[in-house]
């Protein structure tokens, strides 16, 4: 693929230059991130551990209560008392 010069400032491009990097069997990486998923796991089994309510559990109070961490820590002391 490689461009026909039109004039004299046109000028051809080394393959290389005109070919993706992909293309070339170059793998380019992303950029890794840890997925938030992990934060809230941590979270939910620290308060299933301070709080004796299941994983879970920890998790769907999370969920239903937001992330106001103390609110969500007194409904799973409340929900551990009436169960």
């Amino acid at each position: 693929m490689l461009a026909k010069p039109i004039g004299r400032e046109s000028r051809v491009q080394p393959w290389h230059l005109t070919q993706s990097r992909s293309a070339m069997g170059v793998q380019e990486s992303m950029p890794t991130k840890k997925p938030k998923t992990e934060s809230k796991d941590k979270k939910a089994l620290r308060l299933a551990e301070t709080t004796d309510v299941s994983p879970k559990q920890a998790k769907d109070l999370m969920q239903k209560h937001g992330k106001d961490s103390s609110k969500v820590e007194k409904e799973a002391k409340n929900f551990k008392a009436e169960g």
